[in-house]
């Protein structure tokens, strides 16, 4: 009886987690519209992405979950594994193993633990420190973020996916390819630094009357063409010959060269967007219902579920709830004694699993 009742929390499971995503968020391919895009590249740099190895190397110990359609959570990490969870954009988890495929084994610290195989397209690292991502273009201030791509040939190193963000202070945004490099393992992590390292050079805005071309450090390759009349924030870092080599945006940076146009000094202060230390989602305050267990009211009755429970899929523990939670009974099994639940304590992570009946509350 039990074999069949785990087949059908499988089974059922899987329909659930599809039916029940309602997060809007963009696929992780997803290319976003862009405005000034005629004055992007004149040829894609990044190419496409290619498949994680298997093969050992060292990964940062956290990394930061990032925007996605779909589950976040399998059980395993072979493509037919099946999923059993999602979790919130931000939230820092813990990476407790190699990668393998195309995920990771992450682990999720709070008021309910969790265990499971995070896919790789959903995690991203920001910079500790400020550096050049090898064989790109690009430049990261403390905390950027950075996507993993996976292991690089040298140790100590991983392959990330950057993309520049550059828009000017009127709003016009500038098409960037994204570049594929690779960044040390000790200067990434889940969290932006505290104190995040200045940038070298001074902060100034570029304006040109004409269409205005970035070259690379050799001078024979146009990165990008800014748009005329607009204002783009920057950094000049040093004057070189008749050129001056800048960084551009707002983080990532696209470290180029100017032959000309007109450079203004900014007294402006300047606070990158991601070098001030973000938050993961906060709690739920108790007795609050977490967003997911809320908006899902026709997938079962609201249950509490007590602290110190475990919560298993197909006989593996997944999870162990902490701190007073909420659920969505999905089916009752009376000859295992077990519940099958959707259950979350906070917004950082929500679950389908199997508990002990009597491990649930009424809520009245």
């Amino acid at each position: 009886m039990r074999a069949a009742g785990v087949a059908r929390l499988i089974i059922l499971s899987a329909v659930f987690l599809m039916a029940c995503e309602r997060e809007g968020s963009s696929a992780p391919n997803a290319k976003s519209e862009t405005t000034g895009a005629e004055y992007g590249t004149s040829a894609e740099a990044g190419g496409s992405q290619r498949s994680t190895e298997s093969r050992g190397g060292e990964l940062p110990p956290t990394a930061r979950i990032t925007e996605g359609r779909g589950p976040s959570l399998y059980l395993g990490p072979d493509a037919g594994s099946p999923a059993f969870g999602y979790l919130t954009a931000g939230v820092v988890v813990e990476l407790a193993g190699e990668l393998e495929g195309s995920r990771v084994l992450a682990r999720v610290r709070g008021g309910m633990r969790v265990r499971g195989y995070v896919p790789v397209h959903r995690l991203e690292f920001l910079s500790l420190t400020r550096g050049r991502v090898r064989d790109t273009p690009v430049y990261l201030g403390g905390g950027d973020p950075v996507k993993l791509l996976g292991y690089a040939d040298e140790p100590g190193r991983v392959r990330v996916a950057v993309s520049p963000a550059i828009v000017s202070r009127e709003g016009a945004r500038v098409n960037v390819p994204r570049y594929e490099g690779s960044f040390p393992v000790a200067a990434l992590g889940g969290e932006a630094p505290d104190h995040p390292p200045a940038l070298p050079g001074r902060p100034i805005l570029i304006r040109a009357e004409h269409a205005l071309p970035v070259f690379d450090e050799t001078g024979s390759e146009r990165l990008l063409t800014l748009p005329p009349n607009h204002h783009f924030e920057a950094y000049e870092v040093r004057r070189d010959e008749g050129r001056i080599a800048i960084l551009l945006g707002s983080g990532p940076y696209l470290a180029g060269y100017l032959h000309h146009g007109e450079i203004i000094a900014d007294p402006s202060p300047r606070t990158p967007p991601h070098a001030t230390k973000e938050r993961a989602p906060a709690n739920a305050a108790r007795g609050e219902l977490p967003e997911r267990i809320r908006r899902d009211e026709s997938s079962g009755p609201l249950r509490r579920v007590k602290p110190a429970t475990r919560v298993a899929f197909d006989g593996v523990t997944i999870a162990s709830i902490d701190a007073p939670a909420h659920a969505r009974e999905m089916a009752r099994y009376v000859e295992t004694g077990e519940v099958d639940v959707f259950v979350a304590v906070d917004d950082q992570a929500a679950i389908r699993g199997m508990i002990p009946a009597d491990a649930i509350e009424s809520v009245d």
